[in-house]
Formats: structure tokens, C-alpha cells, sequence
């Protein structure tokens, strides 16, 4: 059960699943392999095996070994739930749908099944029913981790429900307060939705616990140049170039600091000099 879980979660976080690195994956195959070869009766080490490959996004191989547990040992896995991820991974949404339905219609209160059938649902334009799952399963998830949003939130975002995107962001905010996988989510998505000030106030919780501040300090300009309000944007471009100016010059130097001053001088219109090329020497005669 605790592989199982790890592996949804993981499923969540975005597609195609990884539970495992590329050579975990390999190593786990190999060992459950070799095991199965000395005792091919053995259940769990197919439904372990299932749960390999699913998680590595093999949907074919997952659903063999499914089957494979369903002859040895029926009932004893929740082979169908897993069998309805593996077809997820494989981008097969309406079987996948038609899997979660049958796991729901035994275990409705399954928080599992109604978010992996939400991004099913999802895939085929069913936005409606898919919010419906998922916010039910939010309310059966007793500590949902920001990769229940995060991955959600940018599912929502690219099938074009930025409402409802900008909606989880900010419940998801409520829950992992401050999270910086959130907070930028959250502030792309009200700049888009023109809520300016709600991402500029977003923007100050960043700058203070990020290592660096000059992408934030770049972000606010930027954003209050797309708000219209160019005074405020020209002192925001002035304070960080103030702020690269006063750096040690091997410390500005860097390609990123570097890059962030040439940002801050075209926000202010200052040129940036043009390097001076020496022409080439004459050509002398022998």
C-alpha cells in the first residue's frame, strides 16, 4: 500500500509518472525479475513489478503483470486502480475514465481514484466533472502536499481553466503557506487575470526567503510596466540597477547578474555600450 501511494503521488506531481530514476527502475526490474523466475506463483512481486513499470510510464508491461496478479491472487491487489494509472501514463484517457469509474463505484470516498480520473476527465474536455473530483477529493485528502496543487494548477492552466487554476493556487496557498512552487503559479496566474496588485504583494513573500533577489526585483518591474503605472516601474528598474551597481564587480560579473543589468538598462532605456571592435590591420607587403 505504501508503494502504491507513493506512486499516485507521484502521478500527481505531473505526466509521465517517474516514481523511480531511470536506473532505480532498472534495478527494481531486474530484482523482481530474477525473483519471479525462482518462484513465478508469487503475487505480489508481479504487483510489484506492475507498479514499476506503471510509475516509469510502461503502460504495456504494467498491464501484463496486472493481469498476471488478477489469475494468481484476484482481489487481493487493487490491481484496477493501478491498471487505470498505467493507462493514464499511456495518454489512453477514456479507458482510463472507464477504469476509475468501476474503483469509485465500490470505494466512492477514494481520494486516489477521483483525482487520477480528474486529470482523465480533464484530457476529455469534461472540465466541469473534473473540478468536481477534484476539489471532492481535496476534501478526502487529510494533508494534501503542494503536489497536489501544483501539478493540478498547471494542468487547469493549460487546458485553458485559469479560473479555477488561479482558485486552487491560492486554497493550495492556505495549506502550504508560502510555498515558492505555489506562490510563482500563483502570481503568473493573477498577473494574467490582471489582479496587479495581488501578485505584487505575492512577489514580497519571494524576495524575502529566496536566495537572490534580483529575479523578483526584475518580476516587480516588469509587472507594474504591464499595469500601466510607469512611474513606479521606472523605480523599480532604477532600484535594481542601484541595487547590481553596488555588488562587488567579480560578483556582478556573472552571466546571470550581468544579464539582470541589461534587463534593469533597457526597462530604463539606457543603451547598453557597444563593444568596440578594433579594425584589422593592413595587409604589408613583403
Amino acid at each position: 500500500m505504501f508503494l502504491l501511494r507513493c506512486g499516485i503521488i507521484a502521478l500527481l506531481c505531473g505526466w509521465p509518472c517517474g516514481g523511480f530514476g531511470h536506473g532505480a527502475y532498472h534495478d527494481v526490474v531486474r530484482e523482481l525479475t530474477e525473483a519471479l523466475a525462482k518462484n513465478p506463483g508469487d503475487a505480489e512481486a508481479h504487483f510489484r513489478l506492475a507498479r514499476a513499470h506503471q510509475e516509469h510510464g510502461e503502460c504495456a508491461l504494467a498491464l501484463r503483470e496486472l493481469e498476471r496478479v488478477d489469475e494468481i491472487a484476484p482481489g487481493k491487489f487493487p490491481t484496477q486502480l493501478v491498471q487505470g494509472l498505467a493507462l493514464s501514463s499511456g495518454g489512453l484517457w477514456t479507458h482510463a475514465r472507464a477504469t476509475f469509474d468501476r474503483v469509485l463505484a465500490e470505494e466512492p470516498s477514494l481520494a486516489e481514484a477521483l483525482a487520477a480520473r480528474a486529470v482523465a476527465l480533464l484530457h476529455l474536455r469534461e472540465s466541469a466533472a473534473a473540478i468536481a473530483d477534484r476539489r471532492q477529493a481535496l476534501t478526502l485528502t487529510p494533508r494534501p502536499g503542494v503536489e497536489f496543487f501544483t501539478a493540478w494548477v498547471e494542468l487547469l492552466r493549460k487546458h485553458g481553466e485559469a479560473a479555477e487554476a488561479l482558485h486552487m493556487a491560492r486554497e493550495g496557498l492556505t495549506l502550504c503557506v508560502d510555498d515558492p512552487s505555489l506562490l510563482i503559479l500563483a502570481i503568473d496566474l493573477e498577473v494574467e487575470a490582471g489582479e496587479y496588485d495581488a501578485a505584487l504583494n505575492r512577489l514580497a513573500a519571494l524576495e524575502k526567503n529566496w536566495p537572490r533577489r534580483e529575479p523578483w526585483m526584475k518580476r516587480r518591474a516588469e509587472i507594474l510596466t504591464l499595469a500601466g503605472r510607469a512611474e513606479e516601474a521606472r523605480r523599480a528598474w532604477q532600484a535594481l540597477r542601484e541595487h547590481l551597481l553596488a555588488l562587488p564587480n567579480l560578483e556582478r560579473a556573472t552571466p546571470f547578474l550581468n544579464e539582470m543589468l541589461g534587463h534593469a538598462e533597457r526597462g530604463l532605456g539606457i543603451a547598453s555600450p557597444t563593444p568596440v571592435i578594433a579594425p584589422p590591420a593592413p595587409a604589408t607587403r613583403s
